[in-house]
């Protein structure tokens, strides 16, 4: 897991953290969502709340720089990912 990701291009600690984080918490997701535990999984998921928000609050997603740009969005690509699985966000309401 995270798949895509420039793992040496992750210059901030926000983006590190975040990258940390899906790869501890993807086996675990994953695990209870093919064991059909699917509240685990949304339990389990809750966990990355924290480093959502401080990505957010200190990564400019939209960089100038293109490489910079495609890196933070493969990261964010990957936490839908593993949302997806469990739940399909789309089809909230909003």
């Amino acid at each position: 897991m995270p798949l895509g990701v420039q793992i040496a291009a992750l210059a901030d600690e926000a983006e590190r953290a975040l990258h940390r984080l899906l790869g501890e918490l993807g086996g675990t997701v994953e695990l209870a969502i093919a064991e059909r535990r699917y509240a685990d999984a949304l339990r389990a998921l809750t966990g990355l709340s924290g480093a959502v928000d401080e990505f957010f609050e200190k990564i400019m997603v939209m960089d100038e720089d293109l490489d910079k740009r495609n890196n933070r969005l493969a990261l964010l690509r990957n936490v839908q990912v593993l949302l997806g699985g469990v739940a399909d966000l789309s089809r909230l309401p909003g």
